[in-house]
């Protein structure tokens, strides 16, 4: 015994918005920050300028890292700031951010850069 409600997908939700971005952080619990970017027209000027939002989306699994390309769709508040939940990931990113620091250690020497060189 089925019901018809089961097979046919919520009407309610068909209206949702949906939005694919790049992960920018994954630092939180169950939360990722995405950024969605944009080209629109200057009013005045006609130029075409990049434009980004961020959100703040729902990560059950923690699942996504910083690079990813992801699908997120508009959903009830599930706090303060998050309106949005992980629908899919789309494409998996290069493994986030490089970094700049001093302190990081040089991958071909395995000293520290700067560090004096004993002879």
């Amino acid at each position: 015994m089925t019901t018809e409600s089961s097979q046919k997908p919520d009407p309610a939700r068909d209206g949702r918005t949906v939005v694919v971005g790049v992960v920018v952080s994954s630092k939180m619990k169950d939360t990722i920050t995405v950024r969605e970017d944009r080209s629109v027209r200057h009013r005045l000027y006609g130029k075409f300028v990049r434009r980004s939002t961020k959100y703040y989306a729902h990560d059950a699994g923690n699942t996504c890292r910083e690079g990813d390309t992801v699908e997120i769709v508009q959903t009830r508040p599930i706090s303060k700031l998050k309106n949005w939940r992980l629908q899919s990931i789309v494409r998996r990113g290069d493994g986030g951010i490089a970094h700049t620091d001093a302190d990081v250690t040089s991958a071909t020497t395995g000293t520290l850069p700067g560090a004096a060189k004993e002879a």
